[in-house]
This record gives C-alpha cells, sequence and structure tokens, in this order.
C-alpha cells in the first residue's frame, strides 16, 4: 500500500508540474496574443491614417486645381478685344495676370505698334486660343516657361504658345480627338476665321501651338 501511495503521490505532483506548466504557458500565449493583437491594431490604425491623409492630399490637389480652374476662366472672361484694345494690347494685359495666377515666367514678344488689320472675330478668336493654350501649359506641360508670340510676315500673321514643358504624343491624342488638352476647340477656332492650326510637340520637347492666319481670308 506504501508504494502504491508513494507512486499515486509522485503522478499528483507531475500533473501539478504540467498544470503549472500549461497554465504558465496559457498566460504567456495570451500576453503574447495581446501584444500580437495590440500592433496589429497599431499597424491598420497606421494605415488607415496615412490612406487617409493621401486621400486629404489627393482631393485637396483636386479642390486646388478646380480653384485655379475657375479663376483662369473668370480671368478669360474678363480679358476682352475692342476697337480700343487690340489682340496685342489683350494679350499684354493677360499675360502678367496669367503669370501671377499660373506660377509660370511668361513672356510676351510681340510689336505693339504693329497694326495686324484683323477683323473683330479673328481678334477675338486667336485670344481664346492664346488662353487655352496658356492652359494647358499650366495644367498638363509642367513647363516653367511659357512665351506668346505675336508677329506679322508679309500678309500673314502668326499668333504662337510655346512651353518648354515635357510635351506629349500628338497622334495619340489626335486619335482620342484632342479632347483632353481642348486641340479640337482650338483647331474649330482656327477654321472659323479661315487660320491653319499648326502643333509641334514630342516627349520631353515641350509643345509650340500656332494659328497661321493669311490677310484677306479673315475679314481683316
Amino acid at each position: 500500500m506504501d508504494n502504491r501511495d508513494g507512486y499515486v503521490e509522485n503522478l499528483k505532483a507531475q500533473l501539478d508540474q504540467w498544470n503549472s506548466q500549461v497554465a504558465a504557458w496559457e498566460a504567456a500565449t495570451r500576453g503574447a496574443t495581446a501584444e500580437v493583437k495590440l500592433e496589429l491594431e497599431k499597424q491598420v490604425a497606421n494605415t488607415f491614417t496615412e490612406k487617409a491623409l493621401a486621400n486629404l492630399s489627393q482631393m485637396a490637389g483636386v479642390v486646388e486645381g478646380a480653384c485655379s480652374d475657375v479663376r483662369e476662366s473668370i480671368l478669360c472672361l474678363k480679358t476682352r478685344v475692342s476697337d480700343e484694345k487690340g489682340l496685342v494690347a489683350a494679350v499684354r494685359d493677360y499675360v502678367p495676370r496669367y503669370r501671377e495666377q499660373s506660377g509660370l515666367r511668361c513672356e510676351l514678344i510681340a510689336d505693339g505698334g504693329v497694326d495686324l488689320h484683323l477683323s473683330p472675330l479673328a481678334e477675338v478668336q486667336l485670344l481664346r486660343i492664346v488662353q487655352e493654350a496658356l492652359t494647358n501649359a499650366r495644367k498638363h506641360a509642367q513647363a516653367s516657361n511659357v512665351w506668346v508670340v505675336i508677329e506679322r510676315h508679309g500678309g500673314e500673321t502668326v499668333v504662337s504658345v510655346q512651353d518648354d514643358g515635357k510635351g506629349f504624343e500628338l497622334d495619340q491624342v489626335l486619335r482620342r480627338g484632342g479632347h483632353r488638352f481642348g486641340l479640337s476647340i482650338m483647331g474649330e477656332r482656327a477654321e472659323e476665321i479661315d487660320g491653319i492650326l499648326s502643333i509641334d510637340t514630342a516627349p520631353g520637347k515641350g509643345t509650340r501651338v500656332a494659328v497661321h492666319l493669311v490677310h484677306g481670308e479673315n475679314g481683316g
């Protein structure tokens, strides 16, 4: 009986030891699980915070872009040609305000003393083409400098806007109808005054938009 009692006591002692080890392991596991869970919660929270900040930044960019578009549209509408103020004078008024709003360096190259002999319709359409091209330079070109050139060669007037931006694949844009950059609208404006719109661009080469207008074909 004594041997059996001793054996039983040993089994009880071993069981107690195992139970203690199991309890200790469970406690440790619970602690580790809690730490892992806390860490996961932190990572999830950080992820959501980063996503939220990224979304807010994107939204701020969209809002700022929309505000810039509105400000530029208002500026375009406020700039007009008239009997007292022809195309060169109107663009000369427009350029410094565009420069201030866009942050781009913009220069007008023109001889204000030259009478372009253009019809009122031609001057209005040329002004709108210049404004559209300048808008493209601000929104898409990633340019630093933009030049507006108004010149007359014999019986032809050439109005151009050139930037030093990233340029683009013209054929791809034209296959999509040219709507993204307003090319179709500029083309229609040029056609309305019997002008020819030309676009010279390539990736990394900047962009030059020009309208060639032969006098006598535009009511001038």
